[in-house]
């Protein structure tokens, strides 16, 4: 019923992404090291989905896909596995500032921890699977009607092990126009990402609006409309940690 199916273009990118990181992380990109690699998904599925299936969420599957693909691939390669990433999470507000008259987009981008690994810790505030950052506050505040109050690491929600998993991470957003509709893309807000080898999983994430007060929680995959004044609290779920705590 939702817009989360990845098309086989898309799949395949993800795919290919995560067996390279696997078995030939440095090389360069291209047909040659992508040829050996055969891709198999059920047409129809949300993994190869067929026309007019919509797809506009499709970017919640990428983590998911190298995660599947890493929790296979560990058994064979302990060494380069890792603890299942935190999701992102990836709020939009749109409308008109009525302070200016004028149209805004607020995109975000809420980039969390990596699972523990055979050699360190996670580390956290990375992009999982994208060559993308997380976006700086000043710049929201700049040219946005928002107000950020905190970006801050969850500690504990890491999962343990020999290697932690690497943080979730928190963002609270004030909207300062006068009425604003969220769409919220996010995951993991009841599966926890996993460990490996003994790791434990991550906590899970969750978003609440107006966590000062009576709270409402709200689904990883919603729209809603904001009204001048709503924070939106973004709790992005912690990474798997790798190998059994304490060893």
């Amino acid at each position: 019923p939702a817009a989360i199916n990845s098309y086989i273009n898309y799949t395949r990118a993800y795919t290919y992404f995560a067996v390279k990181v696997f078995c030939d992380p440095f090389s360069p990109q291209n047909a040659g090291a992508m040829r050996p690699i055969r891709l198999v998904a059920r047409e129809g599925s949300f993994f190869n989905p067929k026309f007019p299936a919509p797809s506009g969420g499709r970017a919640a599957l990428q983590v998911r896909i190298f995660d599947t693909i890493n929790g296979a691939m560990a058994q064979a390669m302990p060494e380069r596995a890792m603890g299942a990433f935190s999701h992102w999470s990836n709020p939009n507000i749109g409308g008109i500032d009525d302070r200016t008259g004028k149209p805004y987009v607020f995109y975000d981008l809420i980039l969390a921890g990596y699972g523990g690994r055979a050699d360190s810790d996670g580390p956290e505030g990375l992009s999982p699977v994208m060559n993308c950052s997380n976006i700086p506050v000043e710049v929201h505040e700049t040219n946005l009607p928002v107000l950020i109050h905190r970006v801050e690491l969850l500690d504990g929600t890491g999962g343990a092990g020999r290697h932690k998993g690497g943080s979730g991470l928190r963002k609270d957003i004030e909207l300062l126009a006068g009425e604003g509709v969220l769409t919220l893309l996010g995951d993991r807000h009841e599966s926890r990402p996993y460990g490996v080898f003994g790791g434990e999983p991550g906590a899970v994430g969750e978003t609440v609006l107006n966590p000062d007060g009576n709270g409402e929680r709200l689904g990883s995959k919603e729209i809603r409309t904001l009204k001048r004044g709503d924070v939106l609290s973004i709790r992005t779920s912690g990474a798997g940690g790798y190998g059994t705590p304490g060893e």
